[in-house]
């Protein structure tokens, strides 16, 4: 509900939280995040259940990506997606556009390795899948939060 003008009785001093407010754009922001998270770690859950090793052979080590990692990761770059935002709407006039396109090619740009990598056709897919879930959920959600969309 937008109230406009000078409110009286027992809604004076109540703010409302709309949809262009700072709390309603942090909260969804931060739902994002969780949503991202939850959808990689479904992902992860999935792949691994039918048997995706999820093991990344590089230089001669070799890595094995668990789910707290998935979730770390997932939750990291989403922050920094979220700080990204935040300094683009503060010093640029089309914060959305700009981040938009930003967003789009680290999206490009993370898929990369998946492929330099020598790892399993599961282990690949699982990955593609997860960067791609993230890219499908992050960027609307913070294109539609960005302050002068």
């Amino acid at each position: 509900m937008l109230m406009t003008g000078h409110s009286s009785g027992a809604t004076a001093g109540v703010t409302q939280d709309l949809p262009g407010t700072p709390t309603r754009r942090r909260t969804l922001r931060a739902t994002a995040m969780l949503i991202a998270a939850a959808a990689t770690s479904m992902v992860w859950l999935l792949a691994h259940a039918a048997g995706t090793s999820f093991t990344l052979m590089a230089s001669g080590k070799t890595l094995t990506i668990g789910l707290p990692a998935v979730i770390g990761f997932t939750l990291w770059f989403s922050g920094l997606g979220w700080i990204t935002l935040a300094l683009l709407e503060r010093y640029s006039g089309s914060a959305a556009k700009t981040w938009t396109r930003l967003a789009a090619g680290v999206l490009l740009l993370s898929l990369v390795p998946i492929f330099a990598e020598h790892a399993s056709a599961g282990t690949r897919t699982a990955l593609l899948l997860s960067h791609l879930t993230v890219a499908a959920v992050l960027i609307p959600v913070f294109r539609h939060t960005a302050k002068g969309r």
